[in-house]
Order: structure tokens, then C-alpha cells, then sequence
């Protein structure tokens, strides 16, 4: 499967190499070691395997069940190291497998808005900052803009476009002695999405940029 995963990433890295315009500042605060948490503004399809030809370490994935639609796309998927999640029910399994992948101290890459948001961040679902919590790993913000210009998933392997990624510092959320409240697990969503809106122009801001000005 890691075969299929470095094969697709080989392409990516040329294909932004070579048919787009990608800037991509802070490479040198991607952690090497230890359980990773990357935490990422979702403008499209292309975003999965623009985060991952930009971190130096090999990235897992959690990705909505509808991507997943029969057994060899399924495969391939999950060969690509995406996991399905749905949000219309309880995802024991995917929490399950995303636990383990941070257990097993790889890293794991989470757009908390659960959904694509072209040019103006929404609000964070609480996924990620359970995960962070409970997994203690250390969260790495990651910030895009420009990803939206590449237009229909056909033409995420041609990424003509103009595309910049900023990787901010990595940290920790404050420890917690039990499992966190809804309120708190909102605080948490919040305090993350807001690392994520400050390596991002304020047109993207969205939601974080009102709730800034309150």
C-alpha cells in the first residue's frame, strides 16, 4: 500500500513542481518525530495531496465516506492512506483508526470544517480537537490559499494555479484530566481554527475573522 501512497505522492510533488505556481513557507516547523495532528482550512478537492507533497513525512488521512464508492476506488483510497468518515452517524471506527495512527506516532491530517469552503473558513466540527485531546499529540496548523482555482477533481493530477501553503508552529493543547466537555472540545476547535485563520489573508478568514472582531 505504501507503494501505491509514495507513486501518487512522486507525481504530485512534480506536477506542483512543474504546472503550478506553489510557495509553501515554514518546512522547518513539521515535527519529524512523534504522534502529528495537522490541522488544515479546506478550499478543495486538490488539499489531501497538496498537504501531503508539502510535509516531509508521510501523511494519513481522514476523508468523507461519499469519496468511497465501490470496492476499487475503496481500495485505492485506503491505499493512499485515507480513511472514511461520515457525518451522519458515529464513526467508532474511523475515531478508532485515527487513535492508532497517532499511537503509532505517524501523522494524521484533519480539515475540521468537514467540508469544502472555498475562500471563507467555517465553523470547526469538534473531531479534531477530541483527537487532539486525547491523543496528546502535537498539532501542526497548516493554512491554504489558491487550491481553490484548480477547479474539478480531474484536474488535481494538472494543478494550474497559483498556490500557497504556510505551515505554522506546532503545539499542544492544555492538558486535560478527563475526557473534555462539548464546551470545552468548542474552546479547543475554536483556539486551533484560529492558529489555522492567522497563516491565512483575511478574505479566508470567515467564520474566525467575525469571531475575531467580536
Amino acid at each position: 500500500m505504501k507503494k501505491l501512497y509514495h507513486l501518487g505522492l512522486l507525481w504530485h510533488k512534480v506536477a506542483y513542481k512543474l504546472l503550478s505556481n506553489l510557495n509553501v513557507e515554514g518546512v522547518s516547523n513539521v515535527p519529524m518525530e512523534g504522534p502529528l495532528l495537522i490541522i488544515a482550512n479546506h478550499q478543495s478537492n486538490a488539499d489531501p495531496p497538496l498537504i501531503a507533497a508539502c510535509i516531509p513525512r508521510d501523511v494519513a488521512f481522514l476523508a468523507k465516506e461519499g469519496l468511497f464508492k465501490g470496492p476499487i476506488v475503496s481500495y485505492i483510497f485506503r491505499s493512499l492512506g485515507m480513511y472514511p468518515v461520515s457525518k451522519n452517524k458515529a464513526n467508532y471506527s474511523s475515531t478508532k483508526w485515527a487513535f492508532n495512527i497517532l499511537n503509532q506516532h505517524q501523522s494524521l491530517c484533519i480539515f475540521p470544517e468537514s467540508k469544502r469552503n472555498p475562500k471563507s473558513m467555517q465553523k470547526g466540527a469538534l473531531g479534531a480537537a477530541f483527537l487532539a485531546a486525547k491523543s496528546k499529540a502535537l498539532i501542526l496548523p497548516v493554512g491554504i490559499t489558491g487550491s481553490e482555482n484548480i477547479g474539478s477533481i480531474l484536474r488535481i493530477p494538472f494543478p494550474f494555479s497559483q498556490i500557497n501553503v504556510r505551515i505554522g508552529q506546532a503545539f499542544r493543547i492544555p492538558t486535560q484530566t478527563s475526557t473534555p466537555s462539548r464546551a470545552q472540545l468548542r474552546e479547543l476547535t475554536d483556539m486551533m481554527m484560529e492558529r489555522i485563520a492567522q497563516l491565512i489573508p483575511e478574505e479566508y478568514q470567515g467564520y474566525y475573522k467575525l469571531k475575531r472582531n467580536k
